[in-house]
């Protein structure tokens, strides 16, 4: 009788060895964050540590084109000055250290951020938008 496992007992393979090992990476597309893959979990059910998205399997070029196409498509965060207070926190949470304090005010540099948009959720004047 045959059960559907493969020779060595590990069950079937799927596509493109999806789903088998832990060698890749896990990616976030919102953020594009890469963690090391754990056997066992599914990337998809694995969240990001950086913004708390959902992650993908990483080992794709289609996964890089996804990330640096949302990137460049979408509109970075934005600070209202009349709001923010300069208390630091949107810093501090900032995994791409994007974020500055200049002139009392925070600041967004956009060529190092990648709108991950934790500082949006981070700021407790909801200043930034």
């Amino acid at each position: 009788m045959q059960s559907g496992r493969t020779e060595g007992g590990r069950g079937r393979r799927m596509k493109n060895n999806s789903g088998v090992g832990n060698q890749g990476n896990c990616t976030c597309l919102n953020c594009g964050t890469t963690i090391n893959h754990n056997r066992g979990v599914p990337c998809q059910q694995t969240k990001c540590p950086n913004c708390g998205n959902l992650m993908t399997r990483g080992n794709s070029q289609q996964t890089e084109v996804s990330i640096n196409n949302k990137v460049n498509a979408s509109e970075f965060p934005q600070i209202d000055a009349n709001i923010c207070k300069a208390c630091g926190i949107c810093v501090e949470k900032c995994p791409t250290q994007a974020i500055e304090i200049k002139a009392g005010k925070a600041q967004i540099q956009t060529n190092l951020c990648k709108n991950c948009r934790v500082c949006v959720s981070a700021c407790p004047f909801g200043a930034i938008s």
